[in-house]
């Protein structure tokens, strides 16, 4: 779900600004969402401020290895950077299932 949403902004926004831009911005909306929609719908846990807070710092880490890839997959490799996202969520997705899972998991303890 996440996925569909992050890259449908980042679709958008490619039509009005650079690729890393649009990625940029897509990633930190998709952040917000993916804190709710795991939050309640995957982990069943309670929304508070702690967690809120801490969620995104993992995604720190992760956004710039994205990006890193991101810019290696389009530039040096020569996938279409419509396409580069997609193939790095399948890199990133089990990753990112890990962190959220320790955040959202970790606040209720």
């Amino acid at each position: 779900m996440n996925t569909g949403f992050t890259y449908l902004v980042y679709i958008c926004l490619g039509y009005f600004v650079n690729y890393q831009l649009a990625y940029f911005v897509a990633y930190f909306l998709g952040i917000l969402f993916s804190y709710f929609f795991n939050a309640k719908f995957v982990f069943h846990v309670s929304l508070d401020w702690k967690s809120f807070f801490s969620y995104p710092l993992a995604y720190v880490v992760q956004y710039f290895l994205s990006a890193f890839l991101l810019s290696g997959i389009v530039e040096f490799v020569g996938v279409h950077e419509y396409i580069a996202p997609l193939l790095i969520c399948v890199i990133m997705l089990p990753i990112t299932y890990l962190m959220s899972k320790l955040i959202l998991i970790r606040g209720i303890k």
